[in-house]
């Protein structure tokens, strides 16, 4: 069976959006071993730590290994629009050598913006939303749909939305989102400088 990660973030004794990577890990594991026990990952999971950690749990139909790392966000105040209709990430897979390989492609910018199809996707690590002074919108076809993401989605703080390469410009900001960030956490303003085209 294939190998498959949740990352969580703790912080503050607390396991942010529990529920959601459980229903995640869980409705992979349904999917690929039908006949398997569901899990709890809170049996899995010391959330006695105090400054925010990254918990790391790789699965297959079971639990093989967790860990924990202090987490220290990695700036992204550019992106490299990188085409690629190959791509399948529907579920969070351990093998992203595929996404490593297009991540090798950023040149100078932080992380790139996957384009699948000729619609805006997410980068190597994480969803976006994007702002256009009013109102946040998500790409409707992500490669992943993070916990974080659908959290926001069901809030209703964010709109789903196709958003071309070409649109990607008319809005002001762009906010990457993914388990370990908060919301508006790291974000940059749009433009020729900041998003490079292929």
């Amino acid at each position: 069976m294939y190998r498959f990660i949740e990352t969580l973030r703790i912080e503050d004794k607390k396991v942010f959006n529990l529920k959601a990577h459980n229903q995640r890990l869980n409705k992979t594991i349904r999917h690929f071993s039908p006949r398997s026990p569901e899990i709890n990952l809170g049996e899995h999971i010391t959330a006695d730590l105090v400054q925010r950690t990254k918990c790391h749990i790789v699965y297959s139909d079971q639990v093989l290994s967790v860990s924990y790392q202090p987490y220290h966000p990695r700036p992204v105040h550019s992106l490299q629009l990188i085409e690629c209709d190959a791509i399948d990430y529907a579920y969070k897979y351990e093998d992203r050598d595929l996404l490593l390989s297009l991540y090798g492609q950023r040149g100078q910018c932080d992380d790139i913006l996957i384009v699948k199809n000729g619609v805006i996707t997410d980068t190597s690590i994480a969803n976006i939303v994007v702002y256009d002074g009013t109102q946040w919108y998500t790409p409707a076809h992500p490669l992943l749909r993070g916990t974080q993401r659908e959290l926001l989605l069901h809030q209703g703080l964010l709109t789903e939305r196709e958003i071309t390469p070409a649109e990607l410009f008319s809005y002001r900001k762009l906010c990457t989102l993914n388990a370990m960030l908060d919301f508006e956490e790291m974000e940059f303003e749009i433009s020729d400088q900041t998003i490079k085209r292929p």
